[in-house]
């Protein structure tokens, strides 16, 4: 199962961890329209990368001090495939852009994935990385559904502090078969927060990265580096 948990992002006051293992987040995206397509997991993923193989393209080496991995939120679908989920028919809850396997928010699950996740207790702030493997085109959907993020959802209101969050999203063709970039601000935060999804193939890569200053810089380090890993795999 898929770990979907809120960022403990750095603000200026700083909230403590929302750590949530298989929290109400991952329901609400089911809610929000994501459901089993009947029919074969192992014909709609046969070719593609299992999870026990993407888990490898993950980045676990070179972590910025401070970091440790959160176990809870390390998971993979294994060397099955799932059974993928259809088009969301719902709008989808603008705030899980905050949340790990924010991907989701394009409305459409993989047939495998591989996740992990780590936190710096000591600032609450935190990374993640993801990828997940599509069946037929859906790849190409979900890169498109995510670069309409900043008209699918222009604002929400921050989790922790009610605030204001404004989604402003830039695509680019930098790394692998295209790129989405996703930037958060508020006013009461003490910097942005950078979302990254790069296409490879049938596989989308997705980073999150909360930490203080310039977010963007490790979420393309990782995106770069998680892209490489996957382009290895074949």
């Amino acid at each position: 199962m898929r770990i979907s948990r809120l960022s403990p992002i750095a603000v200026a006051a700083v909230l403590p961890l929302a750590l949530a293992g298989c929290s109400s987040l991952a329901a609400s995206s089911a809610s929000a329209g994501t459901s089993s397509v009947a029919g074969s997991s192992a014909d709609s993923g046969a070719g593609l990368l299992t999870g026990s193989q993407l888990k490898t393209a993950l980045v676990t080496t070179g972590i910025p001090s401070g970091y440790a991995a959160n176990n809870a939120a390390t998971t993979d679908s294994g060397s099955a495939y799932q059974s993928p989920g259809a088009a969301a028919t719902a709008s989808p809850k603008c705030a899980n852009l905050e949340a790990t396997s924010w991907v989701n928010l394009a409305g459409y699950e993989s047939v495998s994935f591989a996740q992990n996740d780590y936190v710096n207790n000591g600032s609450s702030e935190e990374f993640a990385q993801e990828v997940d493997a599509y069946e037929g085109g859906t790849a190409q959907t979900v890169m498109a559904n995510l670069a309409k993020m900043a008209t699918t959802c222009p604002s929400f209101a921050d989790s922790g502090t009610s605030s204001t969050v404004k989604v402003a999203v830039a695509t680019g063709t930098s790394l692998g078969d295209g790129t989405v970039t996703i930037t958060l601000t508020d006013s009461s935060w003490s910097s942005s927060e950078t979302l990254v999804a790069v296409r490879v193939g049938q596989n989308v890569i997705s980073v999150l990265n909360s930490a203080t200053g310039n977010s963007a810089t490790y979420a393309n380090t990782l995106a770069s580096a998680i892209t490489a890993g996957v382009k290895k795999l074949g």
